[in-house]
């Protein structure tokens, strides 16, 4: 998540890559795709959505292959202004990155 947060708002692209142009570019992206996979592994092992419930089970195995995919592609395509990728981690973090990325619910 902080790798995540430090591309997004450029201060890992200043002060840690700044000589990496290529990095720079796809580090937001890849950082995501990861924060965002674990936040969907993590609540399914939490909540034991596939004992409990498995409509969402499902759903998030569905984010967590859409994540997965999007790292891959992250290095082979240019993907460093992915608006889908902005608003769907939103839905996956914390009520306050809805109001960073201007989603309106």
């Amino acid at each position: 998540m902080l790798l995540f947060r430090g591309a997004y708002f450029g201060v890992s692209t200043q002060y840690l890559w700044s000589d990496m142009i290529w990095w720079a570019n796809k580090s937001l992206v890849i950082s995501a795709a990861i924060t965002f996979f674990s936040i969907a592994f993590y609540t399914n092992s939490f909540l034991k959505l596939k004992e409990n419930s498995v409509v969402f089970y499902r759903f998030m195995l569905g984010f967590m292959w859409y994540y997965a995919i999007l790292f891959v592609a992250a290095f082979f395509y240019k993907l460093q202004g992915c608006k889908c990728l902005d608003c769907v981690g939103c839905y996956l973090s914390d009520i306050h990155s809805l109001y960073e990325c201007d989603v309106r619910i």
